[in-house]
C-alpha cells in the first residue's frame, strides 16, 4: 500500500476505518436493516427512527467532527468516517454502519441551464426577491436539454487511491448519482418569482402547463442520460431517499457491487414541490401530480414531499405511479393524513424541530407527539418512519437532540 502522499492523512483514515468496521460488525445494523426494509415494503415490526439534516456547527461534540485531513479526497472520507461514527455513537436510532466507504464518481452537470437572479429587500436581510427569467413562451426554452458528462479517468484515480488506503478495512465502491433534487413548482416559482408566477397558475395556466412540461422534458434527459453513462448508484440501501429515511427494500434490486451501473426501474425516484402548500389540492393534482408523471414512472419506487403540507392531497397523490412514501410535516393534520393514508403509503412522519430548539427544549411536548404519531399508526394501520429534520438550532446543546432520538426510539420500539 503506497502511503508516500500525506502519510499523516493515510493513518487517521485507517485508525477511524478500524473503528468503522467494529461499528458495522454490530448485530444491531442487520436488525435495523429489517425494520427499515419492513416498513418501506408495508408490513411495519415497528417504526423506523432517524435524525438527519443539521449543519455540522448544531452536532459537534468536543470536536469529534473536525477535520484533519489535508488531501481533498482523503478529506471528503474522512467526513464520511466521521460523521458515520459520530451518529452511530451519539444518535443512533436505527442508523446501520456497513463497512464500505464511497468514492464520488466525478461527473459535470448543467442541470437546468438557468442562473437564477435575486436580491434581499429591506428591511428584512432574509426577505428574497427573485429576479423573473421566464415570462413568456420563449423564455420556456431557457431551460436546457440535459448535458452531463463523466471524467473516467479521474473517477478511477480517486478509485484506486482510496483502494489503496482503505486495503484490508473497509470496501470501497463508487458512488454517483442516487437521486435527482425533482422539484418542479420550486424551481420554477424561482425563475417566475413567486408572486408572478401563483398570479400565472390562475390566469395563464396553459403557460404554466408547458413550462412545467418542459422542465419534466428535460429532467427525464437528464435521468436517462445518467443511466446510459452508468452512473447511476441504487439507493436501495443506508441512503436517506429525498427527505425521507434509509432505502432498504426487498422490491428493488441489491445496489450492484460496483456501486454504479444501476438501472433507473431499479432505484427509488423522488420530488417535491413546497412552494405548492398554498395552493389548492385541485390544482396541485393538476399543474403537479399529473405533468410529473412520465418522471415518476421511471423509478421502481418513488418518494414525494418535504416540508410541504400534503395531510389533505392524499387521495390526489394517489395519480403518482408507484408512490410509496409520502412526507406528512410539521405543518399537516397528523391524522387527516393517517386516516387517508392508510397502509397504502408509508407515512415519512416528521416530528416539529421547534420544540428543540428552545430552552429548557419541550421534551413532554415531543413525547406527547410522539406518542400520538405511534397510537395514530395502530388506529390506521399505517407504515411510519419517523425523521427528526431541518434543524436550525439547538441551543448550543447537542445533547438534545441525542436524547430526543433515544426517547424517539424507545416510544418507536413499543409502538
Amino acid at each position: 500500500m503506497r502511503q508516500d502522499n500525506f502519510p499523516q492523512d493515510v493513518a487517521r483514515l485507517r485508525a477511524l476505518a478500524e473503528q468503522m468496521r467494529e461499528c458495522a460488525a454490530d448485530p444491531a445494523n442487520e436488525r435495523h436493516k429489517r425494520l427499515w426494509t419492513a416498513v418501506n415494503d408495508r408490513h411495519m415490526i415497528v417504526p423506523t427512527v432517524i435524525a438527519r439534516d443539521y449543519p455540522a456547527y448544531l452536532i459537534d461534540y468536543k470536536d469529534e467532527l473536525r477535520l484533519l485531513c489535508e488531501d481533498p479526497l482523503l478529506r471528503g472520507a474522512e467526513w464520511q468516517l466521521l460523521t458515520a461514527l459520530y451518529e452511530w455513537r451519539h444518535m443512533r436510532g436505527h442508523r446501520v454502519v456497513e463497512d464500505v466507504i464511497y468514492c464520488p464518481v466525478v461527473y459535470s452537470d448543467r442541470r437546468y441551464g438557468i442562473q437564477q437572479s435575486h436580491h434581499y429587500k429591506p428591511p428584512y436581510t432574509d426577505s428574497v426577491h427573485f429576479e423573473r427569467q421566464i415570462d413568456n413562451e420563449d423564455d420556456i426554452q431557457k431551460i436546457l436539454d440535459a448535458e452531463i458528462t463523466c471524467n473516467e479517468s479521474e473517477t478511477l484515480r480517486k478509485l484506486s487511491r482510496l483502494q489503496e488506503v482503505f486495503d484490508g478495512l473497509l470496501r470501497v465502491k463508487l458512488q454517483g448519482v442516487d437521486h435527482f433534487d425533482f422539484r418542479p413548482w420550486d424551481d420554477l416559482m424561482m425563475w417566475m418569482g413567486i408572486e408572478e408566477g401563483m398570479y400565472d397558475l390562475a390566469v395563464r395556466p396553459e403557460f404554466m402547463h408547458k413550462a412545467v412540461q418542459r422542465y419534466v422534458d428535460v429532467s427525464v434527459q437528464r435521468a436517462r442520460r445518467c443511466e446510459a453513462l452508468g452512473i447511476l448508484s441504487s439507493n436501495n440501501r443506508n441512503s436517506l431517499i429525498a427527505a425521507a429515511g434509509y432505502g432498504y427494500t426487498d422490491h428493488l434490486p441489491p445496489p450492484t457491487e460496483s456501486g454504479i451501473g444501476a438501472k433507473l426501474a431499479d432505484v427509488w425516484g423522488d420530488g417535491r414541490d413546497q412552494i405548492f402548500t398554498s395552493v389548492s389540492p385541485a390544482m396541485t393534482k393538476e399543474f403537479a401530480f399529473e405533468p410529473a408523471k412520465p418522471w415518476y414512472d421511471l423509478f421502481g419506487l418513488n418518494c414525494y414531499g418535504c416540508c410541504e403540507d400534503l395531510g389533505r392531497k392524499v387521495a390526489e397523490s394517489q395519480t403518482m405511479p408507484r408512490l410509496r412514501k409520502l412526507s406528512v410535516s410539521p405543518f399537516a393534520d397528523l391524522e387527516t393524513a393517517m386516516e387517508a393514508m392508510g397502509g397504502e403509503v408509508v407515512v415519512s412522519f416528521k416530528p416539529d424541530p421547534s420544540h428543540l430548539a428552545v430552552t429548557p427544549w419541550r421534551k413532554d411536548r415531543m413525547r406527547t407527539e410522539l406518542e400520538t404519531a405511534c397510537r395514530l399508526a395502530r388506529k390506521y394501520g399505517c407504515h411510519m418512519e419517523i425523521l427528526m429534520k431541518t434543524l436550525i438550532t439547538l441551543d448550543n446543546d447537542p445533547s438534545r437532540l441525542w436524547e430526543w432520538c433515544d426517547l424517539a426510539t424507545n416510544i418507536a420500539e413499543g409502538c
